[in-house]
């Protein structure tokens, strides 16, 4: 499997519903780490922009996008919540690559 056809697969899974790591790896038949290695490398691409929460849940700045447009956190509407981890966002780069 080629690149972009994973790419366009990210998107077309993560597109409909928020995912853990985990769940989208299985949707996409790979291992969690391979997973975890294709986002980084899609990140590294520009395909991809995170934001990382901090172990108090506070924001911590890991992209201009700071987790805006992220429907499922609750970090839009507050200073600090309850998650921990990252959250992805798809970059307009890679959804003009996927037309």
């Amino acid at each position: 499997m080629g690149y972009r056809y994973l790419l366009n697969e990210f998107i077309s899974i993560s597109s409909r519903e928020h995912l853990s790591l985990n769940e989208i790896a299985r949707k996409m038949k790979m291992t969690p780490s391979g997973m975890k290695n294709f986002l980084e490398m899609m990140e590294r691409n520009g395909d991809l922009k995170s934001c990382s929460l901090g172990e108090t849940g506070e924001k911590t700045e890991a992209s201009p996008l700071h987790c805006m447009g992220c429907s499922a956190c609750c970090c839009q509407k507050a200073a600090s919540c309850s998650l921990k981890g990252k959250t992805y966002h798809i970059t307009e780069k890679a959804r003009k690559a996927c037309l």
